[in-house]
């Protein structure tokens, strides 16, 4: 099967690309090997390439306030959420799908302290936002997931929604 599949692609790169194509592959050991690129979803579609500062601290802040105390995968997950809920309607602003009235807890306080930008937290936060919006990380797990809640709290909409899968501290849904 394994030969099929392999003289399948050579035809196909023959006929297509009029030259062979040949792939080198160095394999690595498994645990090196980011979970992400063991699984097989779509990708989100952005439909912009670059976001303003402002758009940048503003996913940053939302992956702050809401998952500061998660790890990596959870900071990155919520950071997930917080993009597909922006692709469903890509004319808005990122910071205007955090500052949606009643999406996020935290913005709530209006008091709210600025993070230490200087803190280790906030770095995390700002590079999980960067790299989130560039296209260079993407979270997997929680596919195209639009909700998300703590596991302390029970809002009455997760009933009506399908549950994707719980990370850390959060479960997600579509």
């Amino acid at each position: 099967m394994r030969n099929t599949i392999f003289a399948f692609a050579i035809f196909l790169s023959v006929l297509l690309l009029g030259t062979l194509v040949v792939y080198e592959f160095e394999p690595q050991p498994i645990q090196t090997v980011k979970l992400q690129t063991l699984k097989v979803l779509p990708l989100p579609i952005f439909y912009r390439t670059t976001f303003t500062a402002k758009e940048v601290d503003c996913l940053a802040k939302n992956v702050y306030y809401e998952s500061r105390g998660e790890s990596a995968l959870g900071q990155l997950a919520v950071a997930q959420v917080t993009v597909n809920r922006w692709n469903q309607n890509p004319t808005r602003t990122i910071c205007q799908v955090v500052y949606q009235a009643g999406q996020f807890s935290w913005t709530f306080d209006e008091a709210r302290k600025q993070p230490s930008r200087k803190s280790a937290t906030w770095q995390q936060a700002m590079n999980i936002a960067m790299r989130v919006l560039h296209n260079k990380e993407c979270c997997f797990e929680v596919g195209n997931a639009t909700y998300y809640h703590a596991t302390y709290v029970k809002p009455k909409w997760a009933k009506k929604k399908k549950m994707i899968t719980k990370i850390g501290n959060h479960i997600f849904y579509n």
